[in-house]
């Protein structure tokens, strides 16, 4: 059993499931890795006296202001980096001085800047400790099938798309930037449609047509403010893939004959569901990541593949 140190104990790390009281949801780090039966939550992370509090309250675990002190008395094997993405550097930074966890697991997106990101990724390597980054998508059972239909060919190839982001490239579309590039494959080409505005005057959201190695998607940015909107529409040659909802609901529609009109074909009325569990996103998260750490075969996002993904995000912000 790994034991597991969270440092940042806002909404990812404790908060999104805080308030379910049937317990049913795992939306949070501090609930994935104190159910898993690979890891011991052993203790949080944070300068903040509430968050600190609500953790304690929650789990029965200790927490602590500073990075030197819980690495000092917990000697953690795996160390979850969920503080605001600007303080990611300085974050891995302090936990590679002050101790050698086995692993470590960082929220979306490694930076803000490609060097930094690099430096993060080269830091890690260094002292041998393995990065992965949450892309939680890429962990989940629905896309998964996405995965598998697409690898036999049950969903064809090439690709046509759309995704509709909100909240900023860095901040949302980044998570199906990376989703696409593991479904369909590097990026080959970016180009800009739109440079967009910048959501909270930091975050870019342009409008661009990015080709992937098994197809090309636009991506297109919503208006958050309006209502929050995520969603992956993808056209095949022998179907239409719906990934609604952020993910939560996903919808197969195959081809028919037309009734109506002969020799036409059309998408099935009658979609097939996808099984998706977004309730229990981050537990799928913590099963990937044991998984990883045992040796066996993962679905989830190690700091390279991260980087790749922060490597095309340098491209649109340049073009934005």
């Amino acid at each position: 059993m790994k034991s597991v140190l969270l440092i940042g104990l806002g909404n990812v790390a404790v908060g999104y499931d805080a308030a379910d009281a049937s317990s049913a949801k795992v939306l949070s780090h501090a609930r994935a890795f104190s159910r898993h039966p690979a890891f011991r939550l052993a203790g949080g992370v944070d300068p903040d006296a509430g968050c600190r509090r609500r953790f304690e309250t929650g789990y029965g675990v200790p927490s602590y202001t500073d990075i030197d002190t819980a690495m000092r008395e917990l000697s953690p094997d795996v160390v979850v980096v969920a503080t605001p993405t600007a303080l990611h550097l300085q974050t891995v930074t302090a936990v590679l001085a002050a101790g050698r966890p086995q692993a470590m697991l960082c929220e979306k997106p490694l930076a803000y800047d490609l060097a930094e990101a690099r430096q993060i990724v080269a830091a890690c390597a260094r002292q041998n400790c393995a990065l992965f980054v949450n892309f939680f998508r890429q962990a989940e059972p629905g896309v998964a099938e996405i995965r598998a239909r697409l690898a036999d060919g049950r969903i064809g190839r090439p690709l046509k798309g759309v995704v509709w982001y909100s909240k900023g490239m860095f901040n949302s579309g980044v998570h199906f930037l990376s989703l696409l590039q593991n479904l369909l494959g590097e990026v080959r080409e970016v180009r800009l449609i739109d440079a967009g505005r910048l959501w909270h005057g930091t975050d870019p959201e342009p409008d661009v047509n990015i080709a992937f190695a098994a197809g090309r998607v636009v991506f297109l940015a919503a208006r958050e403010e309006d209502f929050f909107h995520n969603a992956v529409e993808l056209i095949a040659p022998n179907g239409r893939l719906r990934y609604e909802a952020g993910g939560a609901r996903i919808v197969w529609q195959g081809v028919e004959e037309d009734a109506r009109f002969k020799g036409y074909t059309r998408l099935c009325e009658a979609g097939e569901t996808i099984a998706a569990d977004f309730d229990r996103i981050q537990w799928y998260v913590a099963d990937q990541l044991a998984a990883a750490i045992e040796g066996r075969a993962a679905q989830l996002c190690s700091g390279t593949e991260a980087l790749r993904t922060q490597e095309v995000l340098a491209i649109i912000k340049e073009k934005s």
